[in-house]
């Protein structure tokens, strides 16, 4: 009755007996269900060793070493009691879950909402699901979800893999700093070929140039003599 009482305590304190009891049922539909432990104390200390992995937030946040009130634990313990003789809440029902209004877990949306009690809010595992592993918050646990994957960017090049197409930068233009510019070459214009000469194309074909042409002589015309 102990560790129900310290549930009850201080996880419902402040509620009415009726959300006292709602708290309670679900410590005791969790020793009934086949994911958690088989016990009370098991159930409501489940975790309590890893420090952040409490099922109950009061089991690992050092609500224990503060001093109880005595006419609130002796209620608890009455309400531990009468869950403990075999009392329910047919409101709450099967409800293995619960966190206040306060805050939003991201549990909620996958799980079957109950019904709100006080200023708690109770939840059952739907038909055929499994419960994930749940760590605490300000008033129940939430489910535990993996860190999200770290993507690195890195310019190293990747060794190929088999068979796998093989890409590869083929131009770039990189600008260290605002006052360098890309330059581009600029292609020197070739040489026109050389034209050859007059005296060169002569002397190719062996012709005379025309100022060294010297004039003919004149012919006498041949006259016939008469026989």
């Amino acid at each position: 009755m102990e560790c129900l009482t310290q549930a009850v305590y201080f996880e419902a304190r402040g509620e009415t007996a009726v959300g006292q009891q709602a708290v309670a049922q679900v410590v005791l539909n969790r020793v009934r269900h086949p994911a958690y432990p088989k016990s009370v104390c098991g159930v409501v200390f489940q975790g309590a060793a890893r420090a952040r992995g409490c099922q109950f937030s009061f089991a690992c946040d050092g609500s224990m070493r503060r001093g109880r009130e005595v006419v609130a634990w002796n209620r608890a313990k009455q309400v531990a009691g009468r869950a403990l003789s075999g009392g329910l809440m047919a409101s709450v029902g099967d409800a293995t879950s619960f966190h206040t209004t306060g805050v939003s877990p991201n549990w909620g949306a996958r799980m079957v909402r109950v019904a709100q009690v006080g200023t708690h809010i109770f939840y059952r595992f739907g038909r055929g699901a499994a419960p994930a592993t749940y760590v605490a918050d300000s008033r129940a646990g939430h489910h535990e979800t993996p860190a999200a994957e770290t993507v690195y960017a890195s310019l190293t090049p990747m060794p190929a893999q088999a068979g796998a197409p093989d890409f590869r930068l083929t131009s770039a233009v990189v600008v260290s700093g605002p006052s360098e510019t890309a330059q581009q070459a600029t292609p020197e214009p070739a040489a026109a070929p050389a034209t050859p000469s007059l005296e060169a194309k002569a002397e190719k074909g062996r012709l005379t140039p025309v100022s060294q042409i010297k004039p003919a002589e004149p012919v006498a015309p041949k006259v016939a003599s008469a026989s």
